[in-house]
């Protein structure tokens, strides 16, 4: 404002405007829509922006009032969730999966602010809680594939499962996922928590050695994001491949004649089959016919460990090599041959 003096002789020259002093006072202005800082599916954490001059009516706030609509759609009067000096609130006891709308005002000496604040919608949910160990257990159907199955989400803090993570544990302790253990929404694998990959993917994604456990951890996802994983698997299904090479095969001089060679070999044991848990179904043995045209004989069905070669022609030679066969297919073959002379003792090359 300004101000002028007056007498006898008229007014005077007016004064400068005051730039302090007292404002113009009212209630306070409408609030900005309040926030959510935090939440879960048991709490729901409420914040708002202080009012100051001018937008606090040019009086200190007394207090503010968080209404809520307690999960049935529209916001009520009262009660108040809050209505003392501070800036945020923790709203408790919601129910999980449920949508809750908050709205915020402030109150100076001359009342509230003549409207609420916008809406601020949150829902109660959290990332699904920790799973349970999956089962990591040889394929009922086909016994060269691994079936890793886990239970549902026992915790989905108020929001559906809508996908699964199966991670498998590498040989350097890393994990690794792949696309053929993929339980996304709608999938088969999702609906039935269940996947089944072949044991030579397994050995590419992790490279295990023969006989070490398959560990798996698996983890939930849902609209607030993954849960906790698993505690990975302690036993089941272990590493198989294929049977590993044979030592060459043996010559029973007192079984053979000109005309017939009894070859004998070594079983395969232990993790030279396959796997501790495989079995050789049968053995191989591959000649050169005396001819230098090799062609296999007749698989041997295991556990039998020799074959009867009739036939031959006294003083020929006869180049012999054998490898095992387990569920997985063939093993490797020998490198070197064993060469027997019908009637004479055997030498390798």
């Amino acid at each position: 404002m300004r101000i002028k003096a007056h007498n006898s002789f008229g007014y005077g020259t007016v004064s400068s405007a005051n730039t302090a002093g007292a404002k113009i006072r009212r209630i306070p202005d409408t609030m900005s829509a309040p926030t959510i800082t935090a939440y879960s599916d048991t709490s729901i954490t409420v914040s708002w922006t202080p009012l100051s001059s001018p937008n606090n009516g040019n009086s200190d706030i007394l207090s503010y009032r968080l209404r809520w609509d307690s999960g049935t759609g529209t916001i009520v009067n009262s009660p108040a969730l809050s209505d003392v000096l501070t800036t945020s609130y923790v709203v408790t006891g919601i129910t999980a999966g449920t949508a809750y709308k908050f709205v915020v005002a402030a109150r100076n000496i001359y009342g509230y602010s003549s409207a609420d604040s916008s809406v601020t919608t949150a829902t109660a949910v959290d990332a699904p809680g920790k799973m349970d160990i999956a089962t990591v257990a040889t394929d009922t159907v086909d016994n060269t594939k691994v079936a890793i199955t886990w239970p549902a989400a026992s915790v989905t803090h108020g929001s559906a499962v809508d996908s699964y993570a199966v991670e498998f544990k590498k040989a350097d302790g890393t994990f690794v996922t792949d696309a053929s253990c993929d339980p996304i929404a709608a999938s088969t694998a999702f609906t039935n928590r269940k996947c089944v990959v072949s044991m030579s993917t397994i050995i590419s994604v992790t490279g295990l050695a023969v006989d070490r456990v398959i560990q798996v951890r698996v983890s939930a996802h849902n609209s607030d994001g993954w849960g906790e994983p698993s505690e990975i698997n302690t036993s089941g299904a272990t590493i198989e491949t294929t049977p590993l090479v044979m030592d060459p095969v043996s010559f029973d001089i007192a079984s053979s004649s000109n005309t017939n060679i009894k070859l004998t070999w070594t079983a395969l044991t232990g993790t030279a089959t396959g796997g501790s848990s495989v079995s050789i179904t049968s053995y191989v043995v591959s000649w050169d016919q005396g001819t230098g045209t090799w062609a296999s004989m007749t698989p041997v069905v295991a556990p039998t460990t020799f074959l009867d070669v009739t036939g031959l022609t006294g003083g020929s030679s006869y180049a012999f090599k054998i490898y095992a066969v387990n569920k997985y297919g063939n093993g490797a073959t020998q490198t070197s041959a064993v060469t027997i002379k019908a009637g004479q003792a055997p030498k390798v090359h």
